[in-house]
């Protein structure tokens, strides 16, 4: 009878720290499951920036692109006038 009380003591010791184990792995898995949840939002943040940042580059580009046609534009003008002062000082200088 001594025999068989000692193993349902032992038996009793060893669930016990079965379920002191589960609890631990239970209380990981919530951590770990609160990190991946924080991880996935920064993640979310940061794809928002990057699509904020594209944006602005993008926003940039047209920018420029509409800055060198201006340029363009001022340039070939001021060749049209320069040419244009340059013949009728050619004009004026043959009378």
């Amino acid at each position: 009878m001594a025999a068989g009380s000692a193993e349902v003591v032992k038996g009793i010791d060893i669930t016990n720290t079965a379920g002191k184990s589960f609890e631990e792995i239970r209380t990981n898995v919530q951590s770990v499951t609160y990190e991946i949840g924080q991880i996935s939002e920064t993640s979310k943040v940061i794809s928002e920036h990057a699509n904020q940042v594209a944006m602005g580059i993008e926003s940039v580009l047209e920018q420029t692109n509409e800055n060198r046609a201006i340029v363009q534009n001022i340039s070939s003008t001021t060749e049209e006038q320069l040419a244009s002062g340059r013949n009728s000082s050619i004009s004026r200088s043959s009378y």
